[in-house]
């Protein structure tokens, strides 16, 4: 894996999930009359799908690149690690999900005026849609996007770029990614980049993708109690 190839699969990955998306959302507007709200819930039950299909797509290509490599897939981080090392990256992703929800929001609170991206807005209208963004946040997103980022585009871009360059450029493609939903409020995006780098540590510290995993989990399943507290 160099990164040449790990910026081809990032490229497929967005590709599909964009194209999934696209086609699935548009459709099913159609299909429910094709208002605004209507838009945002296709764009709801599109993007679980988007993401399965384009993390599918990029981890069948992944194998067959690395059949060549002695370490195979183990290679990027699909390797098992100790409970201990996940339950301590649960406990920091908690933490990190307490401390936006509980004190960066009250600090600074999310302005009327500004919309979140239609995924969100969907969501709070409460509901189906609030169950399927929890779905979708906590159990569909974490595993697919450490393996994408901190697992093919980490180990791609350090072996050829060295590390710091590599978290650098990471980092920075994991906040595009979630720029449409949560680009307008600037405490959002802090908070994406500090949990993408905290997940990175475990990944670079454990060897393991599974640590990065747990944390990406606990800390959207705090996110998720926010927004049931909120919308539920």
């Amino acid at each position: 894996m160099n990164a040449r190839r790990a910026l081809a699969l990032f490229a497929a990955y967005v590709g599909a999930q964009i194209a999934t998306g696209i086609v699935m959302g548009i459709a099913i507007a159609i299909a429910s009359g094709g208002s605004r709200e209507a838009l945002r819930s296709g764009m709801l039950l599109g993007t679980p799908v988007a993401i399965v299909v384009a993390g599918a797509f990029v981890f069948w290509l992944t194998r067959r690149m690395l059949l060549a490599e002695p370490d195979g897939m183990r290679s990027i981080g699909v390797v098992r690690t100790t409970p201990d090392r996940q339950a301590m990256a649960a406990v920091v992703g908690l933490a990190l999900g307490a401390f936006f929800v509980g004190i960066v929001v009250n600090l600074f609170p999310l302005p009327p005026e500004v919309k979140l991206g239609p995924v969100t807005q969907a969501a709070s209208e409460g509901g189906w849609k609030l169950y399927m963004w929890i779905v979708l946040a906590i159990f569909i997103a974490p595993p697919i996007e450490e393996f994408v980022f901190r697992g093919v585009l980490w180990t791609g871009l350090a072996r050829s770029w060295g590390p710091a360059a590599a978290a650098i450029v990471v980092t920075a493609l994991f906040v595009a990614l979630h720029l449409l939903e949560s680009g307008r409020y600037p405490p959002a995006l802090a908070a994406i980049t500090v949990t993408g780098l905290a997940c990175l540590g475990a990944r670079v510290l454990t060897g393991s993708l599974a640590p990065g995993i747990a944390l990406h989990m606990a800390y959207n399943a705090v996110i998720a109690a926010g927004m049931m507290r909120e919308y539920g």
